[in-house]
């Protein structure tokens, strides 16, 4: 082999930028007729958060995320590529309540909240009606831009019949990206008695 040829096969390796390829898929009929509470965390990349958190009972207190746990920037020299897909029938006939978070890439948080009670809710302003706009303004994005060195791709996907024939309450967070916050909260109050 021509050393000439083997050097500059060589510089090209150098110069040419590398990349990150980050897919997080939920394949066809995963949860398929699932029944009850169903809680899904799928992450494909560095310093994600997810959380499914919900409680059921006479008197609820719900939590909050205040604020992103992640104050440094995350510096990224490589091209990602970052894919987050639900393919097809992937929770057909599904019934209850159904948390889903999906994320691919980096420094994102997500959280799929709720309550069911039979009396009040307590904390962040609550009520029967449901959240407050003061309580939904304490969710916070990052307060340091996640700043990325070179290009990204970033693609989401959820095939047409993923929840065909699904029954109850779904909590959807899907995301694709770096520096990204979803937060599902909802509050169900059932009148006690008849």
């Amino acid at each position: 082999m021509d050393i000439r040829y083997f050097v500059a096969l060589s510089m090209m390796g150098l110069s040419h930028s590398a990349y990150t390829d980050q897919t997080s898929s939920i394949g066809s009929g995963s949860f398929q007729n699932v029944q009850g509470r169903t809680a899904v965390n799928i992450a494909a990349g560095d310093q994600n958060v997810q959380a499914n958190a919900h409680s059921i009972g006479p008197s609820v207190t719900l939590l909050s995320i205040q604020e992103s746990l992640f104050n440094d920037p995350i510096l990224d020299e490589y091209e990602s590529i970052n894919s987050s897909v639900i393919e097809s029938q992937a929770f057909v006939g599904a019934q209850g309540l159904i948390g889903i978070n999906q994320v691919s890439g980096r420094g994102n948080t997500q959280a799929n909240l709720g309550t069911i009670e039979l009396a009040t809710v307590n904390g962040l302003g609550l009520s029967a009606l449901g959240l407050s706009d003061s309580a939904l303004t304490q969710v916070s994005s990052s307060p340091s831009p996640i700043s990325v060195g070179q290009q990204a791709s970033n693609s989401t996907d959820i095939a047409l019949d993923s929840f065909s024939e699904v029954q109850g309450i779904v909590q959807l967070n899907q995301i694709s990206g770096d520096g990204n916050t979803a937060i599902n909260r909802f509050s169900l109050q059932l009148s006690s008695g008849n």
